[in-house]
């Protein structure tokens, strides 16, 4: 399977922990695994976890690829895809030792094991567009992607100082910024921020970042009192509740979902991930 594949296709799911018992064995044909998955799409938690409905839509199951693990040993990665006639969804699992999971752990380090299929994705370069450039020169020499959520603690940190330091080399970075909500409050300010957008709004980033709003928040009027107050905008109810808006709003998330985005801040770095997310540091600047 080449990476455009993976590109056209993915979709983002919730990060979550599911630990199932395989098989007795070590080892389970591609078969068996897939045995498995069919006879599970009707598990009510596997099913909220992905989103998909229970008992209403027949739902086919296939495994899209897989990729060996160097660690742990002899597990192995598995993008599963699930379909409905309305809604595709993938979804990452680990399997190895008669046991499968969403997750792994080092115990000895404390760090989650990065997903091999999603660290192997590229960005995908038709994203690189005017609407999504915040900062810097689309011809700079690196260009920067980064998926967050202004109510995400660690976005609050973690953005704004990458953007600051970025936005002062124009000839070296190229910063694309992408939202993923993931709080009560992200997407409805989501919707307030593509409305102001526009509107011809320009620079909410990373202003947006310092909003005060507490991200339990349900009531829409407030959280677009606090976007208008934190942007020096007037955008109401109906400019973000519009058709127009909510296209635009499922274009976004579409990004996310095509490369495997489960957490934010996520980071791209000319096109490949950085779990480190801070690898632009090390870029040599272009004056």
């Amino acid at each position: 399977m080449s990476n455009n594949f993976y590109k056209k296709h993915l979709s983002l799911l919730s990060s979550f922990v599911l630990v199932f018992l395989l098989a007795t064995t070590t080892y389970a044909s591609d078969e068996k695994i897939l045995s498995f998955f069919k006879e599970n799409i009707k598990n009510s938690k596997i099913m909220s976890e992905l989103g998909l409905p229970l008992n209403k839509e027949s739902i086919n199951v296939s495994i899209v690829t897989t990729m060996k693990l160097q660690k742990p040993k002899n597990w192995t990665a598995y993008l599963i895809e699930y379909k409905t006639k309305t809604k595709t969804v993938y979804k990452s699992f680990y399997i190895g030792d008669g046991i499968m999971s969403t997750r792994l752990f080092d115990m000895n380090t404390g760090e989650e094991f990065e997903d091999p299929i999603a660290l192997a994705l590229e960005f995908n370069a038709n994203y690189y567009d005017e609407e999504h450039l915040i900062y810097g020169n689309k011809n700079a020499k690196h260009k920067i992607v980064i998926f967050a959520d202004p109510l995400c603690v660690y976005c609050r940190t973690a953005v704004p100082e990458a953007i600051k330091y970025m936005r002062k080399y124009p000839n070296t970075f190229a910063v694309y910024h992408f939202y993923f909500p993931m709080l009560n409050a992200s997407s409805p300010l989501l919707q307030a921020s593509i409305a102001a957008r526009m509107k011809g709004k320009k620079n909410i980033y990373p202003e947006l970042y310092e909003i005060d709003l507490d991200y339990h928040e349900f009531d829409l009027i407030k959280i677009v009192d606090a976007f208008n107050k934190n942007q020096d905008t007037k955008i109401g109810l109906f400019d973000i509740m519009s058709p127009q808006i909510q296209k635009a709003l499922q274009k976004e998330l579409k990004v996310a979902r095509e490369h495997l985005i489960t957490g934010t801040p996520s980071f791209f770095v000319d096109g490949k991930k950085d779990p480190s997310k801070v690898l632009y540091k090390k870029m040599k600047i272009v004056q």
